[in-house]
């Protein structure tokens, strides 16, 4: 039951990241600027952060099994309109519908993983999520350059449609429910939710968890969804294939980090040390990712791999407040953090494209298309060290959870 509804998640980051390699003829056949591409890919975030605690109580009222079969008709019908869009316009349409199917791409996940696994091994489990849903980000960067040198934006779209017809109908034909399903835990009302609702919104230990989750998940939302290749290729000088290679490097060190930094927390029996040690890691190698000039391709290489490993003490703070939340409330308590984090990609990645235009000296190509400069992305892109470097303060305030210190739940 996990792999089926892991492999909805891998659909849909993959849905998610596919402007990135795509920005180039995105901006050329609408004819815009970095601006107003950073406000069309966010409109996947728009509607993905909305939904979330909705989904969340959709989930512990129905179960993940109804909410997922739901989900993945979104995405295949988002992701079509997007393939077909003739406009601006609808090219948004279709970003905000895929945003309201992935919605739930996480969050099922998740429950799933909680019906379907003992406590213990939830963090682990949440960690390999996290990987294999990188497997999907890694297949809209590399494959999808390599489609891209062979056919138009429009038609790859359409493989990824027809791709998503094949998850669909693997999602209502295999997916169960468990016998079991937390049978002695009612369901929340919707008075009930609306208190608990209020109850989370004044509990501050649960937002400065949000807060970092936001902060440290933006090398995935800002990065490798949206302006890694464009930074890579024209910041750095690398071709296409070599810059999707870059960027999938990151999804290969979130990957493998996310399970290690599960059992690290595990062993030292703590979340909030690894979360500490992640945002350090993460603000070094960004800062110096995006600072340093005349960096070597292979020391890029490492450095993109690093901020992949760094950024997955993101993946504990799901963990840390289940565990500080009764269990009727773990689907409301993981929809609220997951609306905070992707809160991250509404803000700063148009705002990431309105820096690029603010240092943008003003230079356009022979199709009046903007020219932009190598420092260009590098101004705009210090919002990633900043970010981390944020994050890297609020683990120090963030209430240690793990169960070996006996946290009362409340």
């Amino acid at each position: 039951m996990w792999f089926f509804a892991s492999l909805f998640y891998l659909y849909q980051f993959t849905l998610r990241g596919a402007p990135n390699v795509m920005a180039d003829q995105l901006i050329e056949d609408f004819a815009i600027h970095a601006s107003s591409f950073g406000v069309l890919t966010a409109c996947y975030y728009y509607c993905y952060a909305a939904l979330q605690i909705p989904v969340g109580l959709l989930l512990d009222r129905f179960g993940p099994k109804a909410v997922l079969r739901t989900a993945v008709i979104f995405c295949v019908v988002g992701a079509l309109l997007f393939a077909y869009a003739p406009t601006l316009g609808w090219a948004s349409f279709g970003r905000g519908l895929i945003g309201c199917g992935a919605a739930s791409g996480f969050l099922g996940t998740a429950c799933i993983s909680k019906h379907w696994f003992p406590p213990h091994k939830l963090a682990f489990v949440l960690g390999l999520t996290t990987a294999f849903g990188n497997l999907g980000g890694m297949a809209s960067n590399l494959p999808l350059a390599l489609l891209l040198n062979r056919m138009d934006w429009r038609s790859t779209m359409l493989i990824l449609v027809a791709v998503g017809v094949g998850v669909a109908l693997m999602l209502w034909c295999l997916i169960e429910k468990k016998a079991s399903q937390v049978a002695d835990v009612r369901p929340l009302s919707w008075q009930q939710a609306g208190r608990s609702l209020k109850k989370l919104l004044k509990n501050p230990s649960l937002w400065g968890i949000s807060f970092y989750g936001a902060l440290m998940y933006l090398p995935l939302t800002v990065f490798t969804d949206v302006w890694g290749t464009s930074f890579l290729t024209h910041g750095l000088g690398m071709d296409r294939e070599t810059a999707s290679i870059g960027v999938s490097l990151v999804l290969v060190g979130c990957a493998v980090g996310a399970p290690l930094v599960a059992l690290l927390s595990e062993r030292l029996g703590s979340r909030r040390w690894p979360m500490f040690c992640s945002a350090l890691l993460t603000t070094l190698v960004s800062a110096v990712l995006v600072l340093l000039p005349d960096v070597s391709t292979p020391l890029v290489f490492a450095l993109l791999f690093g901020m992949g490993v760094g950024m997955t003490g993101q993946t504990l703070v799901f963990v840390s407040a289940s565990e500080a939340m009764p269990i009727h409330m773990h689907g409301l308590v993981s929809g609220f953090i997951n609306m905070v984090v992707m809160m991250g990609g509404v803000i700063f990645q148009p705002l990431t494209g309105f820096l690029i235009d603010f240092f943008w000296s003003g230079g356009v190509d022979q199709n009046l298309l903007p020219l932009y400069q190598p420092w260009d992305y590098r101004l705009a892109l210090c919002v990633l060290p900043a970010s981390a470097c944020l994050s890297l303060g609020l683990s120090l305030l963030i209430t240690e959870t793990h169960p070996l210190k006996g946290i009362r739940k409340v």
